[in-house]
Formats: structure tokens, sequence, C-alpha cells
């Protein structure tokens, strides 16, 4: 079982940190003039006013919910967080990832917890031998770590059932208004967990347009086996 958890562990360990966040692709030099630019246009998503603004460095309108990463010097579609331990963005297309990888860590924590405080038990007369000690070890050790990542665990299941990003949280975002892209609990579970993995986005432009997809669900299409319908927009700036 815990060989299984481990092999687990370090396969979302690598899917999150080597798997493209949702870098955009910069601007070409000649098309990133910003001298007439106004720097910040809006778009309606469900009735919902939402702000795309100029980025300077990548020379495009950042669609909502993108943000450009002063660490890795790339705009980030459905930017999350940069995670230094990782040495990558959290992003749309490896947030799935991230949320597997703190799940696995967790439950390998309360697997490696459960068998040794049950080892302990089955031998809690030869509480001096090297086994009994390396158990008790393991029991603080967990202890002292399962408060911090089960809090940060919990904070993400929060925020995905909520339909927000840890930047919208932190930054307060839709505080006053309401969240376009919350469409309840049970489906924004889905789209994390189910949904496919969008391509990537770091590609060559063409030198006319740079352009980029907006994600949209129509609640009131439904498919086959009856979930909502997401439409992609593509929206393209000259």
């Amino acid at each position: 079982m815990c060989s299984n958890r481990s092999r687990e562990f370090f396969r979302r360990l690598s899917q999150t940190t080597f798997t493209d966040p949702g870098r955009y692709s910069r601007a070409p030099p000649d098309e990133n003039d910003d001298s007439e630019t106004t720097f910040h246009k809006t778009v309606e998503i469900h009735g919902t006013q939402c702000r795309m603004k100029w980025c300077q460095t990548c020379g495009f309108y950042r669609p909502p919910r993108c943000s450009h990463c002063s660490v890795c010097d790339f705009c980030i579609d459905t930017f999350d967080h940069h995670c230094p331990w990782l040495n990558n963005c959290v992003g749309r297309r490896n947030y799935r990832y991230f949320i597997s990888f703190l799940l696995s860590v967790l439950i390998h924590m309360l697997v490696v917890l459960s068998l040794s405080v049950y080892y302990l038990y089955k031998n809690h007369e030869n509480l001096s031998d090297v086994s009994s000690i390396i158990s008790i070890i393991l029991i603080v050790f967990i202890v002292v770590l399962i408060i911090p990542i089960g809090g940060l665990t919990t904070f993400h299941l929060m925020l995905i059932c909520r339909g927000r990003t840890t930047n919208e949280q932190v930054t307060g975002k839709f505080k006053s208004n309401i969240n376009p892209f919350d469409y309840g609990c049970l489906f924004n579970c889905s789209r994390i967990f189910s949904s496919s993995n969008p391509p990537k986005l770091l590609t060559k432009k063409k030198k006319s347009k740079t352009s980029y997809q907006i994600e949209v669900s129509d609640k009131k299409s439904k498919s086959k086996n009856g979930t909502n319908k997401t439409k992609h927009y593509t929206m393209t700036s000259v």
C-alpha cells in the first residue's frame, strides 16, 4: 500500500513540476507597441464585467484570470500562484496535478501515521527497540506536518468549490461582485478533476495578431451525459 502511495506521490509531483501551467507567448517586438494602447479593456462574462489589463512585458491584453508571474516572467492562464518548492507556477494546465499532489501527500501521511500507531499498539511492551523508536519519530514528524498540509489542502478544496483561484482569493477580486466563473460546487469540481487538459498556449504566433481563448461554461446547454457544455471563445488583439 505504501509503495503504491509513494509512486502516486512522485507521479503527481513530477506532473505538477514539469507540466506547462498555461504560459502565453509574448507578442513579437514589432507588435509590442503600447504607445497608443489603452491599458484596460472589459469583457462581459455571464453578465459580469471583467477587466483585461494590458501586459507591457508580453504585449497583449491579459484574458480574465490571467496574471503575469514576476518569477517566471510569463503570463499564466488561470494563474493560481507561483510555488517556489516546485519551481513552477500553478495555473490552468497543472492545477489538477497540484491538488492531486496535495491529496496524495495527505493520504500518504495518514496511512503512515495509522500504521505507526498500530505498530506501537501491538508492540507496546518493546518501546525501546529500534523499530518502535522509528515509529515514534515518524508519528511526531507527521503530526507536526499534517496541520499545515491538511490546512493547505482544505483551503484549495474550498477554493475549487467556490470557483476561485488563490490569486483571486488573496486579492479579493470577487468580494463585491458576482464571480462569473463559479458554476456551483459539483460542476466546479468536475471541471478540475474530469475535464480534458487544454492544449499548450506557448507557441509561435503570427506576426499580425495575438490570439487567446476564454473558457465559459453554458449552463443552458447540456451535453449527452447531462453535464454543462463548455464554450471556448477565441479573442484576437490586433
